[in-house]
């Protein structure tokens, strides 16, 4: 058992449509940040920011999350290659790729 360590950041980064493995939480962020909208925070139970983001659009708004379990690589690749193509199409959405950083 040891403590939360809000410090453990990854920064390694790799192609969305060939990952293999967890994106870094440094990627997540890059590529949250690519998408335009209003970006707003939260702190998870260990203190790591979780970044969210909100894209004004057309159409009823959607929300789309991923990232609730440890390791996941799937679900947040999934939720921001999404979130890319309705920013393309301009729906009305908000993305939070990385829900529970803390795992």
């Amino acid at each position: 058992i040891r403590p939360l360590d809000a410090t453990s950041i990854s920064g390694h980064h790799q192609d969305l449509a060939t990952a293999d493995h967890p994106l870094s939480q440094v990627q997540i962020a890059e590529e949250l940040a690519k998408i335009d909208g209003h970006e707003f925070h939260a702190h998870s139970v260990a203190g790591r920011q979780i970044t969210a983001r909100y894209h004004a659009g057309k159409g009823r708004a959607i929300i789309i999350s991923a990232g609730q379990h440890a390791n996941e690589t799937s679900s947040p690749i999934g939720c921001l290659l999404a979130a890319q193509e309705l920013a393309a199409k301009g729906a009305h959405f908000a993305i939070s790729p990385l829900e529970n950083p803390d795992g």
